[in-house]
């Protein structure tokens, strides 16, 4: 029974490249992580000073409502929509990046600019600021613990968003994909598929005026 497979010694990459890679990774991944550092202090600081310090929390019954059902109602919503959304994207990173590998320069032009349409940023941008919101809402025990609920939990939703961001533009960013010519990068993309919008309709016509019977 094989448990682990090596990998044939001409494909093993040495240390000093598995080290630099390691490095660079953990370089990316930490300023990854900080991304969402910003909207947590903030939703913290706007939280401590106005809600906590004030008092302005839900009443008893309202209370109820929102954690039996309001919260776990928005947190599906979110999960669904996100999941579906790092699908869409996902796939459109591989595409691009099999683009890339195969020398497709259509596909490659067709998805350079292709990003995911603001309503789904804006979708959900609600939804997580309905579960942030509700969380502010309630009354905890002592500041520790509105923290680290409300601040858990802002970060990790605005990680999810920025982690979209970064999937959905494959050839910019943190993330980005290294093989891709330096060329490429360069191209006016708009103007390309205009010229090969000209030249298909071209042969299009040229087809059919060929295709016709003659007179």
């Amino acid at each position: 029974m094989e448990l682990y497979r090596k990998r044939p010694n001409g494909k093993r990459r040495s240390l000093v490249k598995r080290t630099k890679k390691l490095l660079e990774s953990s370089t990316r991944g930490f300023l990854l992580l900080l991304n969402p550092a910003l909207a947590t202090a903030f939703v913290l600081v706007l939280w401590f000073y106005v809600i906590f310090e004030n008092d302005c929390f839900f009443l008893e019954g309202a209370r109820e409502v929102v954690i039996a059902g309001y919260i776990p109602v928005f947190g599906i919503f979110y999960a669904i929509l996100a999941g579906a959304i790092v699908t869409i994207v996902f796939e459109e990173y591989k595409s691009i990046r099999m683009a890339i590998k195969n020398d497709d320069l259509d596909t490659f032009i067709n998805l350079y600019d292709e990003d995911l349409s603001p309503f789904f940023h804006v979708l959900m941008t609600l939804l997580a600021s309905f579960i942030i919101i509700a969380l502010m809402g309630l009354k905890y025990g002592d500041a520790a613990s509105g923290v680290f609920v409300i601040g858990t939990t802002t970060y990790t939703l605005s990680l999810i968003y920025w982690i979209i961001i970064e999937i959905d533009s494959p050839l910019w960013g943190l993330w980005f994909i290294k093989s891709v010519d330096r060329e490429w990068l360069m191209f006016d993309v708009v103007s390309l598929r205009e010229e090969r919008r000209r030249e298909r309709r071209s042969l299009r016509i040229e087809k059919e005026v060929g295709d016709s019977p003659a007179e």
